[in-house]
């Protein structure tokens, strides 16, 4: 997926040089490292450039007589780069290090047995056996280093990792679904024998949900579901949790590990707080009744800070129920249509000149081809009533994000071929 405009005509999102898994095991996603690790060690692929149809049968390339030669993925067999990121990725979900600190199992999927001995930093090694969910042997040689040891596969470490993965995964630009580390499902409670019992209690505040409406941050964060949010706290503040206003009146507050929870309002919105003795060691999970549904909240955060949101809009043509006020509505759900095919534009009007340096982009682009973009370019009005071109670029696929020399102007307009624009947001430097 293309988010700057770059051209996208490389098709997989793993193998070869891409070392996509191993960035999935320092992001501590499991399920990601392992899914995208068994299509390396697989080692059957599409063509991997242009337009490939992912459901057809693997091309026949030639096998190496060798199997840890690889088949060729980019450029020539033996694909020595594809063997290296395959091995690396499996490390990196086995062991990791930071400093002094070496993390035992940071990305290894709790169903999956492994056995294994490996190298860390200070001339030290570490052999492990974890079966049925739980480290069954760890010897770590010289015992001076066991110290060191942080098990990111205990009960308490690998829900603060579920937690903060669903609580994080803002994805709501990209029309994909939560990321599988972000995901909880009733059957996960017999399946995994980890995070089962807890997944049990609290599974209620994880299935089904979508991270937001509030921003994460070093304190936890939240998920929703209907008109409910989950806080889950995994560090409280000294002074509660302040939570900003949505447009929702909370109706109620439950903490389900336990106690009373308060729920303050004051004129930035709302300082949720639990007594000391009651708060969870792993994560205090707070539920949120409001009066409204909470999607179109969360939907709305990318385009928090933007110039353009409810401004004066105009176009040079617009299809009924497609018009210009649709494109800065802080909605993806709708967007402005030119009444004709081909070029058209959407010019917003700040009400007084703004400084941007950020553009951010959703056009509708059905059937995308990889390879193949749709242009556009963004023109500031000058005092003479001239236009000047302060960027242009190409969207492949539906989104594009892109800094620039900061512009000042009043008066913007976007030139495009789209067959809609859902969304066109700009930004000043500190957003």
């Amino acid at each position: 997926m293309s988010l700057d405009g770059t051209p996208d005509g490389q098709a997989p999102e793993t193998g070869g040089w891409q070392a996509t898994p191993v960035q999935a095991a320092y992001l501590a996603l499991p399920r990601e490292a392992a899914r995208l690790a068994s299509i390396n060690f697989h080692d059957r692929f599409t063509y991997f450039t242009d337009n490939v149809n992912m459901t057809v049968p693997p091309l026949s390339h030639p096998k190496p007589r060798f199997p840890a030669f690889w088949e060729t993925k980019m450029d020539y067999t033996p694909d020595g780069d594809h063997g290296a990121n395959s091995a690396n990725a499996l490390q990196s979900m086995l062991l990791q290090s930071d400093g002094g600190r070496i993390y035992l199992l940071p990305a290894w999927p709790e169903d999956w047995d492994v056995s294994f001995k490996l190298h860390a930093p200070a001339q030290t090694t570490v052999e492990c056996v974890y079966r049925r969910g739980k480290v069954e042997s760890l010897n770590v040689t010289p015992r001076s280093r066991r110290k060191d040891i942080i098990n990111m596969a205990s009960a308490e470490n690998r829900v603060r990792t579920l937690v903060s993965v669903a609580c994080a995964d803002r994805n709501y630009l990209f029309d994909i679904p939560p990321m599988l580390d972000g995901r909880a499902a009733p059957e996960d409670v017999q399946r995994l024998k980890t995070t089962g019992p807890w997944l049990a209690k609290y599974g209620e505040s994880l299935c089904g949900t979508r991270s937001g409406p509030f921003a994460p941050g070093k304190w936890g964060g939240s998920v929703f579901k209907g008109n409910v949010a989950y806080l889950h706290v995994l560090q409280w503040p000294n002074n509660g949790i302040e939570l900003p206003a949505i447009g929702r009146k909370l109706l109620a507050s439950v903490a389900l590990t336990g106690g009373k929870p308060t729920a303050a309002r004051n004129e930035k919105g709302i300082i949720v707080n639990l007594p000391e003795g009651s708060r969870d060691p792993v994560d205090t999970i707070i539920r949120l009744e409001f009066d409204g549904p909470l999607e179109p909240i969360a939907l709305a955060a990318p385009y928090l800070g933007s110039l353009t949101t409810g401004k004066k809009v105009t176009a040079s043509s617009a299809k009924a129920g497609f018009e210009p006020e649709r494109a800065v509505d802080a909605d993806a759900q709708t967007a402005w249509a030119a009444a004709q095919s081909g070029q058209g534009w959407l010019e917003v009007d700040l009400g007084q000149p703004m400084t941007f340096e950020r553009v951010e982009i959703r056009l509708d682009n059905p059937g995308h081809v990889r390879g193949q973009n749709i242009g556009f370019d963004i023109q500031t009005k000058q005092p003479d009533g001239s236009w000047k071109r302060c960027y242009q670029g190409a969207v492949y696929g539906n989104i594009c994000g892109k800094r620039f020399e900061p512009v000042t102007a009043q008066v913007i307009r976007l030139n495009t071929s789209a067959a809609g624009v859902r969304q066109f947001d700009l930004f000043r430097s500190d957003q």
